[in-house]
């Protein structure tokens, strides 16, 4: 990891420790999609579990489907389609904490940290917490996959690799269309319209199982 960090010409050192130190702050203030609870978690690792467990419940209910219907094709798409959506929607709800954290400047403008040092490690940051709400959404449906007809390991991989990569190409996608949206509209406008997709998101996501 460190001899392919360095060959994208990021310092190792700094590269480490900022995407330490921003993956434990974002944790505190991100909501990974859902909104906050009442109660204080006594650790980051109480709060990214309860967060990622709601993934985990709705990823359940693909996998039933998944089971129930043995159209891979069907059933597959339903699967991508939720997770590329609940991507979006993680980048939308945190994009202030998750992607772009404009406090940042104020504590490393004066540091010796280059830009492309942290370019990497908010970049490593965002496909963090994408990873792992993909895999927390995934999880249940691939097991179901790797038995839907038989014993079936290629197809569960393939679910795997779907699942993962559709997460981190709309995550990717959104953070390429913000940083252009960045240039030409204030933040704070930006952000009251983020609103109104977020509220209709939820709707489609989860007033889907309604309909």
């Amino acid at each position: 990891l460190k001899a392919l960090v360095q060959a994208l010409g990021v310092d190792y050192e700094q590269w480490r420790a900022l995407t330490r130190v921003a993956i434990k702050l974002d944790a505190r203030n991100a909501r990974m999609g859902q909104a906050a609870g009442s109660g204080e978690m006594k650790s980051i690792a109480g709060q990214m579990a309860a967060r990622l467990w709601i993934y985990v419940l709705l990823g359940a209910m693909l996998g039933a489907l998944a089971g129930m219907n043995k159209d891979v094709f069907l059933t597959g798409a339903i699967l991508i389609t939720y997770t590329m959506a609940m991507a979006a929607m993680l980048v939308m709800i945190d994009f202030g904490a998750v992607v772009i954290s404009p406090g940042d400047f104020a504590i490393l403008g004066h540091q010796p940290v280059s830009s492309r040092t942290y370019f990497i490690t908010r970049l490593t940051n965002v496909l963090f917490y994408s990873t792992l709400l993909s895999l927390a959404l995934g999880i249940v449906p691939i097991l179901v996959y790797f038995f839907t007809l038989g014993f079936n390991p290629l197809l569960g991989v393939a679910a795997l690799l779907a699942v993962l990569f559709a997460g981190l190409t709309t995550t990717l996608v959104l953070v390429l269309v913000y940083a252009g949206v960045l240039t030409v509209i204030h933040p704070k406008k930006l952000r009251r319209a983020l609103g109104y997709v977020q509220m209709a998101m939820s709707f489609f996501i989860f007033g889907g199982y309604v309909i």
